[in-house]
């Protein structure tokens, strides 16, 4: 009875360990990609009732991915570094016993990009003999001094020539660069017969005057837009100016008056007696300063009374009239 008790039981465990079947079954439970990144869950399921009560923890072997365990399933994530296939394994315990839930793992190759090739087809190349040049840039309008210098620029595509032009303001006349040299001198012209022309010393005579270029082949010739040549004079140096003269004064022609003598009529006075002269002293020799400094004070004296007589005469004179 015992016997037949153990039996029973082992073949009980028997049919919990083999009812762990994980969903997706197959020879890989898992396929990944070098380099591409993913997040999976493989579901196990338990046949007979029976209850997953726990689980032992495990560490994921596959390169550059990470393992979890839960009670629905084993959970894969992260991006795969390396090819290659893996066993991942952790031991279940049931209700009613327990084993080993699996599951493999294979890492594949990352996929080349798919190539694209487009192919264009190549672009005819134009025909020197059958088809006109092209122009890809006519010249633009330059201004300049007197003396100066200046470039002007085109550009063009199956042209064999280049010539340069000069077209008066009137739209006249027309020179190549080589008559127009002769026509304008001094002006040097350099590069008359490629794309570049290059104007040096620059005479104002050539003010007004347009310029382009005529490219040609064996199938025709085509022009540039024109472009105009703007000179600027020399400033023209300004005279001294001539001084103004100072004006002379006019000699006056009115004679000027001769101012009439005053009469002055006088009072007759009393005559007041002239008084008698004090004899000076005469003075003591002494050094040259003194001597003189006495005659002149000697002098002084015998004018003042010299006058004094002349006035007190006058006086009189007027009395006895």
């Amino acid at each position: 009875m015992k016997q037949s008790t153990r039996i029973l039981a082992l073949v009980c465990l028997y049919a919990v360990v083999m009812s762990l079947v994980f969903a997706g079954t197959g020879s890989a439970d898992f396929v990944f990609e070098v380099g591409k990144t993913y997040s999976q869950t493989l579901i196990w399921e338990v046949s007979s009732g029976d209850v997953i009560e726990s689980y032992d923890p495990f560490t994921c072997p596959v390169p550059g991915m990470l393992c979890s365990v839960g009670a629905s399933g084993i959970f894969i994530f992260g991006t795969p570094t390396q090819a290659g296939t893996w066993t991942v394994e952790t031991e279940v315990f049931c209700a009613h016993g327990g084993g080993t839930a699996s599951a493999v793992v294979t890492v594949k190759e990352a996929s080349p990009p798919a190539t694209s090739i487009v192919i264009t087809p190549e672009s005819p190349k134009p025909d020197p003999y059958k088809d006109l040049p092209k122009i890809t840039k006519s010249p633009t309008d330059e201004t300049v001094d007197e003396g100066g210098s200046c470039s002007f620029i085109g550009n063009y595509e199956n042209a064999i020539w280049a010539v340069w032009h000069f077209v008066s303001p009137d739209g006249k006349t027309d020179y190549a660069y080589d008559k127009a040299a002769d026509e304008f001198k001094p002006v040097i012209i350099e590069g008359g017969d490629v794309s570049h022309l290059r104007l040096k010393n620059i005479p104002y005579s050539l003010n007004g005057w347009r310029v382009y270029c005529e490219y040609s082949n064996y199938a025709g010739a085509v022009r540039t837009n024109m472009a105009t040549v703007w000179v600027n004079p020399k400033p023209t140096p300004s005279p001294s100016p001539t001084p103004t003269p100072t004006p002379t004064a006019a000699p006056s022609t009115e004679p000027t008056p001769t101012p009439a003598p005053e009469l002055t009529i006088s009072a007759p006075t009393t005559p007041e007696p002239t008084p008698t002269p004090t004899p000076t002293p005469t003075p003591e020799p002494a050094r040259t300063g003194s001597n003189l400094t006495a005659i002149l004070a000697i002098c002084a004296t015998v004018v003042v009374v010299a006058v004094c007589s002349t006035i007190l005469t006058l006086k009189l004179i007027g009395r006895k009239r």
